[in-house]
């Protein structure tokens, strides 16, 4: 939790203010003005437990189970890194960064990350079943014609690679590679960069 607070405290607040602004205005205000309209008053037993569901409780709840969802990405992703190849990333030049900093909706999530040939790779999880492992290069989104797009999905798809909005995802199964060296993923790596630069995707530097 001390980790959360601190790379989201500030995001953390305003949610949870938002959140009990919103849900006090829909169980609360809108309700009683509906009551009122139409000549009944609550008591104020009522009034104060609907009060304290809105504005306490319900955002409190749904504050608890996105810190859950977070903390169950970054368990995810721990057990991830301890997988080979994955537990040697910084032996190939990656280091620590952060994602959704700048995000008000998004909390912020340190990942590893690398450069290579002017494109910023970074590592992170698709959570599902089984979660994946996600190498996500920024691009600019490219202006193409729409018979090429299709060519190049049906290409990327054999090496598992993804177009997205602002970014080229290059997928892995970590339970299926148990057999890759990291000798072997940096190769891939670069390969993925020197593909980008062939198609003419350029890179995007935002985090």
């Amino acid at each position: 939790m001390n980790n959360f607070l601190e790379l989201n405290k500030h995001k953390f607040s305003f949610g949870l203010k938002l959140l009990s602004l919103s849900f006090t205005v829909l169980f609360v205000v809108i309700p009683i003005g509906v009551s009122i309209a139409n000549g009944t008053y609550p008591t104020w037993t009522l009034f104060i437990g609907v009060l304290l569901f809105g504005s306490v409780i319900f955002p409190l709840f749904l504050t608890g189970i996105v810190y859950l969802t977070w903390l169950n990405k970054i368990w995810v992703k721990k057990k991830a890194l301890n997988r080979r190849p994955f537990d040697e990333l910084d032996r190939i030049g990656f280091t620590t960064a952060y994602i959704n900093e700048k995000s008000k909706c998004n909390y912020t999530e340190e990942i590893k990350e690398i450069v290579i040939d002017g494109y910023r790779i970074q590592f992170n999880v698709i959570m599902g079943f089984p979660s994946n492992i996600e190498f996500r290069a920024l691009v600019k989104y490219p202006t193409v014609e729409r018979e090429r797009f299709t060519a190049f999905e049906a290409s990327f798809k054999q090496d598992r690679i993804y177009l997205d909005i602002d970014s080229l995802v290059k997928v892995y199964s970590p339970k299926k590679e148990d057999n890759l060296t990291i000798e072997q993923l940096k190769a891939e790596l670069i390969q993925f960069a020197q593909m980008m630069r062939l198609e003419n995707f350029e890179p995007l530097d935002r985090k």
